[in-house]
């Protein structure tokens, strides 16, 4: 057995490292994907587990290299414990453990091969080597018992008749009751491999994407701009050559309830700004190329690309350089910036206290004094867009009130009700009867699971943030 890593990307599944074993007999192969290097001997200790019970065998020798991933104490006291040999290759010595040497390096291979004929993004190695592990074992045949891995191992030929092309285009069929008459039954995405745990291909399905509503609308719902972007392709993006840094900060919810309770106690009315394209006003550091857009090319010069002087919607950098603009510009207007919050940014004027809450594009502020607010507002309109009093802000409703502030989600409850059907539902107490007796209906109609996990989800995101009074 062997460890290969840490990759140049993390994969999707958030794993950096391969750990694969191969059977010396068949030369039977398994890859497991780890976050870290320390999770070897837990994944071997259930991996041999399986096989001894799956195969009605026992596994009497391992062989490693001496890295602390295997010369380590779990290892060596699980081995002890159920009597399996453990054996090291030299130092430097890699032929020692060739069988393993030789796999890691025709998995890694054929991977980089199939990424590559098929433009997929490095991010889906780890699927990569899988599917080539999968396929290998049931393809190859053994140079000296000329026989399958899986044959020998299993002692049946492998059926290979569902195989397919690694990326190939796929139709993922859509359950009837959640779609409308006329809408399409299907989502098309590409093929990822084969699942290990269920008669089943893995498939990247690029509609459950996470999808941005462009409208720009109010606290009502109501369309205030209709808004449209150019976006760079962010995804064929190289880590270290086109970006560095991309985490960004953004504020948690629990600082925004804070700040609203900070205001009423001080008695702040507060304020909302939302920013104008934020992400083009970033400065990226990085010589960084775009195509032009179809439709929009130079016809005298088709083939000239566009250098970037700023940061576009769509690069991985864009939040970052937006974000440390912004703390440029407020640390240049005397603002400092919070020691455990970096989002909240504070300002200090004799006896009065001015407050700006930073999330992403969308901005609160406040003031002990009024005209702090005012004169803020008039040094920001150039950059910013000044929506008014704050009524509206991350799906929550707010109302300033004497008494205090007040935060709701009637828009998100009636658009919820509005999607499962229920708008015209009568309200009540309790979702059901507390004295209804439920026996077993043997000629009832069988119901599907789906979409009551999905209403009770949503319930349960609306809960934590439902209508509360802060005075």
């Amino acid at each position: 057995m062997d460890l290969f890593g840490p990759t140049t990307y993390t994969s999707i599944g958030g794993n950096n490292y391969g750990f694969v074993i191969v059977d010396d007999f068949s030369r039977y192969t398994w890859v497991y994907f780890l976050e870290d290097k320390t999770e070897v001997a837990h994944v071997f200790s259930k991996f041999a587990k399986r096989a001894q019970n799956e195969f009605n065998t026992s596994i009497v020798k391992i062989r490693s290299d001496n890295g602390r991933e295997f010369d380590n104490t779990n290892i060596e006291e699980y081995c002890d414990e159920v009597g399996i040999k453990h054996e090291f290759s030299a130092t430097y010595t890699p032929q020692q453990n060739g069988v393993v040497e030789r796999k890691n390096r025709t998995l890694i291979t054929l991977a980089r091969s199939i990424l590559d004929e098929y433009g997929t993004s490095e991010k889906f190695w780890a699927e990569t080597i899988n599917t080539a592990c999968y396929a290998s074992n049931r393809l190859y045949p053994h140079r000296l018992l000329n026989n399958t891995p899986y044959e020998l191992l299993n002692g049946r030929k492998p059926n290979i008749s569902y195989f397919r092309v690694f990326g190939c285009k796929c139709y993922i069929y859509k359950k009837q009751q959640h779609l409308g008459k006329l809408q399409r039954c299907c989502d098309i995405g590409f093929l990822l491999g084969y699942s290990s745990k269920s008669k089943a291909h893995c498939i990247f399905n690029n509609a459950t994407g996470m999808v941005e509503e462009m409208n720009k609308k109010d606290d009502e719902g109501n369309i205030v701009r209709n808004k449209e972007r150019l976006v760079a392709k962010g995804y064929s993006q190289v880590e270290g050559i086109d970006f560095a840094e991309t985490f960004a900060l953004v504020a948690r919810l629990e600082a925004i309830r804070f700040l609203l309770a900070y205001a009423t106690h001080h008695d702040m009315k507060l304020h909302q700004m939302d920013v104008k394209s934020a992400f083009l006003n970033g400065y990226i550091n990085e010589l960084v190329y775009v195509e032009q857009p179809p439709g929009f090319e130079d016809p005298n010069n088709p083939n000239h690309v566009y250098r970037l002087s700023k940061a576009l919607y769509g690069l991985k950098q864009a939040p970052r350089a937006w974000y440390e603009r912004l703390m440029d510009f407020l640390i240049e207007k005397g603002f400092k910036i919070g020691r455990v919050d970096t989002t909240l940014f504070t300002k200090k004027t004799d006896n009065d206290l001015f407050v700006c809450q930073v999330y992403v594009d969308n901005i609160i502020f406040g003031s002990t004094n009024e005209e702090y607010c005012k004169e803020y507002g008039k040094i920001m309109a150039k950059e910013l867009s000044m929506i008014g009093e704050l009524t509206f802000f991350l799906g929550f409703q707010i109302k300033q009130l004497k008494e205090g502030i007040l935060i709701y989600q009637e828009k998100y409850t009636r658009d919820l009700l509005k999607r499962f059907k229920m708008d015209d539902c009568k309200p009540i107490d309790t979702p059901m009867s507390t004295n209804t007796k439920l026996d077993i209906d043997e000629s009832g109609i069988k119901m599907a699971r789906e979409g009551k996990d999905k209403d009770k989800g949503k319930a349960i995101a609306q809960e934590p943030a439902k209508k509360r009074k802060r005075t």
